[in-house]
Formats: structure tokens, C-alpha cells, sequence
């Protein structure tokens, strides 16, 4: 809840509470808080799923390991609405730009180096519904070699809530769309003009 945000920031400095005065949409809601964000990480998560107690250690671990990563995600499961069972573990493949331009697979846990996200312009709301996948294409597409690390071990937990697609994969058409976008857009910023399994996806 929103006071125990505000009692934990009082605790601990590292933490932040701010309250914004205008209510946009998942992008623009999002981006208001990324200009509050001052670390050197940005950890991806929804409101109302939930991170394994242990994530932040293990992501963290994994940068102490190695500064150079710029991206991490980990694998993740479901939970169901009332938070009693955890189920459908998805453990993901290391990291292929090939099968990412298919599909959002790294999805969640996501973490991105901030600096990443600010040269990309944050998130857009034309691709709501697929706004994380678009951001991520972005990055990659106006970076190449990035350091990309998977965490082989489940720190998200996906909350199955109503009309989430969670439950139900198209339960959002709006979301298919979005996604076709930001496909398009990664191809037109690497300039690759069709789909094919030679072209250069790194």
C-alpha cells in the first residue's frame, strides 16, 4: 500500500515515495517515476505481481560478478489472484536476439541499465500493452554487443488476476498490436527491410 511505501522510504533514504498529481497510462505513469529513478539499474516490475524475497540479492550478486552486464532477467512462474499457489514455472533459455525478436520471453524479471532507458526516451504509449517488449527491441536495436545475463533461478511471480493475460494470453488484442509495432520499429532502426533467418538480429 501507499503508507507502507511512504513508512518504509522514512526508514530507509534508499527509498523513495512520491505521489504524482496526474494519472496517465502505464507508459506515462511509468516514465514519471523514471525521472524520479537515480541508481545506475531500473528493475521492470507490475504493480501487483510479486519478486522472490531473494531477487534483488541475486540480481545484485550478478553485477558485483560482473559490471559490465547491462541487462538481466531471471525465470518466473504464476501465482494465482489470492497469492496461495504458485504455479506453470517458465525456465528460459539464455539470451537469443533471434527468438526475442519472436517473442518477449525474458518478459520478467527485467532489469535494464538506466542510462539505456534514458537514450531509448522511456516508454511509449502507442505501444501500451507491449510497452516493455518495445522498450527492450528499442535498446537493442539502437545498441549493439549489449550484455545481456539470464538468472536461472524463478524471482517473479506472474499474478493471475482477472482479465490479465496471465490467465488468458489474447485476453488483450490491443497488446498484439503493440507488440507488431515495436517489432516494426526495432527492423526499421537496424534497417533490415524483411524477416529472415539469416538477417543481422545481434
Amino acid at each position: 500500500s501507499s503508507d507502507a511505501i511512504r513508512y518504509l522510504s522514512q526508514q530507509d533514504k534508499r527509498i523513495k515515495y512520491y505521489k504524482f498529481n496526474k494519472d496517465t497510462d502505464i507508459s506515462g505513469n511509468t516514465n514519471q517515476g523514471l525521472e524520479k529513478a537515480t541508481g545506475d539499474y531500473i528493475v521492470f516490475c507490475d504493480h501487483d505481481d510479486a519478486m522472490d524475497v531473494h531477487a534483488l540479492n541475486e540480481v545484485a550478486a550478478a553485477l558485483q560478478a560482473d559490471p559490465t552486464i547491462d541487462i538481466i532477467y531471471s525465470d518466473e512462474d504464476k501465482i494465482t489472484d489470492d497469492g496461495k499457489w504458485r504455479h506453470e514455472p517458465f525456465f528460459k533459455p539464455n539470451w537469443s536476439p533471434h527468438l526475442f525478436l519472436y517473442s518477449n520471453y525474458t518478459n520478467h524479471l527485467s532489469v535494464v541499465r538506466r542510462n539505456l532507458v534514458t537514450k531509448a526516451k522511456g516508454l511509449r504509449a502507442e505501444c501500451n500493452g507491449a510497452q516493455d517488449y518495445d522498450l527492450l527491441l528499442r535498446i537493442h536495436g539502437m545498441n549493439r554487443d549489449l550484455n545481456v545475463y539470464h538468472i536461472p533461478k524463478i524471482l517473479y511471480h506472474w499474478r493471475q488476476a482477472e482479465g490479465s493475460t496471465a490467465v488468458e494470453f489474447d485476453s488483450k488484442s490491443y497488446a498484439y498490436q503493440a507488440g507488431k509495432k515495436a517489432v516494426e520499429t526495432f527492423l526499421k532502426l537496424r534497417d533490415i527491410r524483411r524477416l529472415d533467418p539469416r538477417a543481422d538480429c545481434q
